[in-house]
C-alpha cells in the first residue's frame, strides 16, 4: 500500500513541476 501511496506521490510531484514550468513559460510569453 505504502508503495503505490510512495508512486502516486511522485508522479503528482513530477506532475506539478510540470504545471509550474508551463506556467513560467506562458508568464514569460505574456510580457
Amino acid at each position: 500500500m505504502a508503495d503505490v501511496f510512495l508512486e502516486n506521490f511522485e508522479r503528482f510531484r513530477d506532475g506539478r513541476e510540470l504545471v509550474n514550468l508551463i506556467d513560467k513559460s506562458l508568464g514569460f510569453a505574456r510580457t
